[in-house]
């Protein structure tokens, strides 16, 4: 329950522009996720915690975070994370 929870206050508080309380949340969710050993869980938590991160600033750490995330799911049969856009409309465009 606190996973689910977490997901949704992350993208909350991020948009709020409470970035860094959102990366400390869902810090804090994806290492009970791995204690509990639920691993779609974390492997949703941190896709969240990538988008926040490329969209609100750390583009590089967001982007390797995003694709070893995709990496993990699809190594684990998880297509539906593996196979799904990440939320990246609040970023600007770099060129």
């Amino acid at each position: 329950m606190r996973g689910t929870v977490a997901l949704a206050a992350g993208r909350v508080l991020a948009a709020e522009g409470k970035t860094a309380e959102a990366v400390r949340r869902l810090d804090d969710a994806i290492t009970g996720q791995q204690k509990a050993r639920q691993p779609s869980l974390e492997l949703e938590l941190r896709e969240v915690l990538g988008e926040i991160q490329f969209s609100q600033g750390d583009r590089p750490k967001g982007l390797a975070l995003l694709q070893q995330v995709e990496k993990e799911a699809r190594q684990h049969g998880m297509v539906l994370i593996a196979g799904r856009p990440p939320r990246l409309s609040a970023a600007p465009a770099s060129r």
